[in-house]
């Protein structure tokens, strides 16, 4: 069990977590999913009770597993899958956020460095994004079973743990699971400097330039071009 601070004054969040083989629910009966999460915690006591009576009339109750997406391509046609959509990490590593921005950088410079290629792009997107991904994807020590622990020792050790975060040797380990976010090589996609031979924007309009490197990237660059009175 959890608390978190909700987006108004005073509110807080309460969530349940437990591992559990896949389970067979109908994810449009919400009562059906909220009978998962009682029987679950049936037998737990504290304030849990209270907090599942308070969950069957809870208007933003949530109810899904926790997992990783894992594709062997990330693309298809015209479409291509970003961040939780095509690599979810999980809450569990922390690095869903980077993911997703990091591979928004590369997949918008790769689409203008190849000027409407997109088949291309997205070739080059998979290349530079897939290490990146498969390291972030790595859960830190204790995977699943660190985070919801089943017996009284391996929840009292996870609380241990959690109040330890800011000292050695936790404090390393969770630095360490952070620091992936920067591991990788961000391309840099170079400025254009010479345009005169592409057609011109007409006045008001937005438009992005790039231009090839030895390397097969571009810098996408933004500019607005106007009119004096």
């Amino acid at each position: 069990m959890r608390s978190t601070s909700g987006r108004l004054p005073c509110e807080i969040k309460a969530g349940f977590s437990f591992r559990s083989p896949p389970l067979a629910y109908d994810r449009r009966d919400v009562a059906a999913q909220q009978d998962v999460v009682a029987r679950h915690f049936a037998h737990v006591g504290w304030e849990t009770p209270r907090l599942l009576r308070a969950m069957r009339t809870a208007p933003d109750f949530l109810f899904d597993s926790m997992g990783q997406v894992r594709l062997d391509s990330w693309s298809r046609g015209s479409v291509a899958l970003l961040g939780d959509a095509g690599y979810c990490a999980t809450p569990l590593t922390g690095l869903g956020t980077s993911l997703a921005l990091v591979g928004a950088y590369v997949l918008a410079g790769e689409l203008a460095a190849t000027e409407g290629d997109h088949g291309a792009a997205f070739r080059r997107y998979d290349t530079v994004m897939r290490p990146y991904v498969s390291q972030a994807q790595q859960l830190p020590p204790g995977g699943a079973a660190g985070y919801a622990p089943s017996g009284r020792l391996g929840i009292r050790l996870r609380d241990l743990s959690m109040r330890s975060m800011t000292r050695w040797p936790m404090r390393n380990l969770l630095a360490a699971q952070f620091a992936k976010a920067g591991c990788i090589a961000l391309p840099e996609y170079r400025l254009a400097t010479d345009i005169r031979d592409r057609p011109q924007p007409r006045a008001g309009e937005r438009v992005d330039r790039v231009e090839r490197t030895p390397d097969g990237l571009g810098t996408p660059h933004r500019m607005s071009v106007g009119t004096e009175d």
